[in-house]
Parts: structure tokens; C-alpha cells; sequence
């Protein structure tokens, strides 16, 4: 996810090196520079999170969630990801996803029911520890109730905050990393938290920029809702 005009924040389980690229818009942009959040403190593997630093500038980018933690607990969140569609099971309390579907933009809803550490594996192996923000799925909990899906690795969820004007902007509040249960129907995910990483996402951009385009509603409606169907 685009978080100032030229740096973009994902998670680290996706790779990316300085001279590939990162693609927005359809628009390819050429990877600068790579550095990863730190190990956290009492742990020995790092957290699932970088920053890429690209060559042109980005055509726009998301505000950060600046609350604590603590705050996040029940707040309704907007996911959004480039992952596979899917249908729900279990009287709706899982969903599996279906691979032949294509790969777009689709957005829904969730609850954020708190936050954890989770360790992520990359081909069976223990890799990375985060602090995660966890989100259950129940069909019904939410308007348009989703869940994360193979693709959707990288890309964000959103909180709604006051502007300061009366009115309210969507920030960024996590980054897309981890589901539960594939196998046998998911019901968990997880979102790197962002209020975790805050301090070391504005300390290694140099200058943050004072420009940003907000995710508001109109926004969302360029992207397609990822529905979930009673099987």
C-alpha cells in the first residue's frame, strides 16, 4: 500500500529487490530501495512488513492510523486485496476460496475482534512474528462480511476516523498477511498492525509528504465487493 509519494508499505513474505518493480494503476513503478521493520523486542524472528522506496513518484497514497492499539478492538474495518473470490461454509462461520477466480480488486467488511502475535511460515518454515490485528468471519457480522484469500497478502484494511472538520477519512491500519484453517475452511485473519510498526514507518520515511488521497466511498465503489454466499 502507497503511504507517502514514494515509499509503499507491504508485507515482507512477498518479496521485492532494488531494479524490480511494484505495480499500481497499472502503472509500474521501479524499486529504489528495501528496508525491513526490525525484529521486535523478546523476539528472534522479524516482523512480516517492509517499506519500498520506488523511483517515480507514486500517483497517491493513504494516511496511517495514528491510535493505539488498544483502540482497534471492534472497530469495523474495509479489507481490501487483489485475492481470489470465494464462498462461505460452515452455517457461515468459514469460507474456502476458489483459485480459478480472478485475481481484482475486490473490497468487503470485517470486525477487528483484537490483536495478537502471530508467526507466519514460509514453506512449512517459521519466519516471521508480528504484531496482528485478528478478524473473525460471520456471515451477517458486518454488511458486506469477508475474509482474506491466496493473493490478498499485501494489501490493506481501513479504519474510519474523524477528519477534524466534522466529517470522517478511511486510514490505513494494517497490512494483509495471514488466514487459518485453509484446509479445512478459514475462519481467522490477520493484518500486520499498523499502530505496531507506527514509529518505524515514519522514522524511515526521510520526509513524509503532506499530500494524501483519502479511501472514501466513491473510491471503493472502482473495486469489486468480494461477496460470500451461503454454499
Amino acid at each position: 500500500m502507497a503511504v507517502d509519494d514514494y515509499w509503499v508499505l507491504t508485507a515482507r513474505h512477498l518479496g521485492g529487490s532494488v531494479g524490480g518493480t511494484v505495480s499500481f494503476g497499472g502503472t509500474n513503478y521501479t524499486i529504489a530501495e528495501v528496508k525491513y521493520a526490525p525484529t521486535d523486542s523478546g523476539q528472534t524472528l522479524p516482523p512480516d512488513l517492509m517499506l519500498l522506496r520506488v523511483t517515480q513518484k507514486l500517483s497517491g497514497h493513504y494516511d496511517l492510523y495514528t491510535g493505539n492499539i488498544s483502540s482497534m478492538t471492534n472497530k469495523e474495518a474495509i479489507v481490501v486485496g487483489y485475492g481470489y473470490d470465494g464462498v462461505s461454509t460452515d452455517s457461515g462461520t468459514k469460507y474456502s476460496w476458489n483459485t480459478g477466480t480472478a485475481t481484482v480488486e475486490r473490497w468487503g467488511t470485517n470486525k477487528i475482534t483484537g490483536n495478537t502475535r502471530v508467526t507466519g511460515s514460509v514453506s512449512g518454515t517459521p519466519t516471521y512474528n508480528s504484531r496482528c490485528l485478528e478478524m473473525e468471519f460471520t456471515l451477517g457480522n458486518t454488511e458486506y462480511e469477508a475474509g482474506l484469500a491466496d493473493r490478498d497478502s499485501g494489501g490493506g484494511i481501513f479504519v474510519k476516523v474523524s477528519d477534524g472538520d466534522g466529517g470522517y477519512k478511511w486510514v490505513l491500519a494494517g497490512i494483509n498477511a495471514y488466514v487459518d484453517n485453509q484446509l479445512t475452511g478459514v475462519d481467522k485473519n490477520w493484518a500486520v498492525a499498523i499502530p505496531s510498526y507506527y514509529n518505524w514507518i515514519t522514522t524511515t520515511i526521510p520526509e513524509p509528504a503532506t499530500f494524501s488521497v483519502l479511501l472514501g466511498g466513491v473510491a471503493l465503489l472502482a473495486a469489486r465487493r468480494r461477496r460470500r454466499k451461503a454454499a
